[in-house]
């Protein structure tokens, strides 16, 4: 079964709290144009942002964990608007 845009957004809106959510987007948007891994690869968190997610308590694991899914959605969002085209 393939993952569906809305089950993966679903499942990343149960699985992190606001606030991890947040930051991984923040993050995300950040790095958006940079070129770091191959596409499909989330790109390797900061210094900056392991700072930030310790100042709220956040694990890095869990940081990371939220960046490698919400690149997921991105790269399916992208996918599927290319189909549309």
């Amino acid at each position: 079964m393939q993952e569906t845009l809305e089950d993966l957004l679903t499942t990343y809106q149960t699985e992190f709290p606001q606030q991890v959510r947040d930051l991984a987007e923040t993050f995300s948007v950040s790095t958006t144009r940079v070129v770091q891994a191959p596409r499909d690869a989330p790109p390797r968190l900061t210094n900056e942002f392991r700072l930030r997610a310790k100042e709220h308590g956040i694990s890095e694991e869990d940081l990371a964990a939220a960046i490698a899914m919400y690149s997921r959605i991105e790269a399916l969002a992208e996918a599927n608007h290319r189909q549309k085209r």
